[in-house]
């Protein structure tokens, strides 16, 4: 990560860990990579995730398998954050990468962000 602390209202923060689980399950299930890098970045007006494998990479059709919906998940949460993900083979090598750039300013809290939990 780029800092050691990184603050962001809760339920942003549960959708960010989410999109990272979900590209790291496809990893496992998919990619037949043998190393994985997960970075986590905060400039003063984005808060990007990463996660780039070394495995077979990712074909045109892969995201539109029937029954599969991990990577349109990913992109829905991405919009609901207000930010864009980018999921692509790599350039720089084999393997893909898994890019999620939101802006702070598309991050202020929601109410379920402060309110209380009922329950």
């Amino acid at each position: 990560a780029s800092a050691e602390h990184i603050e962001l209202p809760p339920s942003r923060a549960i959708a960010v860990f989410r999109v990272c689980q979900e590209a790291l399950t496809n990893i496992v299930k998919h990619a037949q990579a043998r190393c994985v890098e997960v970075t986590l970045s905060a400039t003063g007006y984005e808060l990007a995730l990463a996660i780039r494998d070394d495995g077979r990479g990712i074909a045109p059709g892969d995201g539109a398998k029937r029954g599969h919906f991990g990577l349109l998940g990913m992109h829905e949460r991405a919009l609901a954050l207000g930010g864009a993900i980018d999921v692509r083979s790599r350039d720089d090598g084999p393997g893909t990468a898994v890019v999620l750039s939101i802006p702070f300013a598309a991050m202020a809290a929601s109410p379920q962000d402060t309110e209380p939990n009922p329950a």
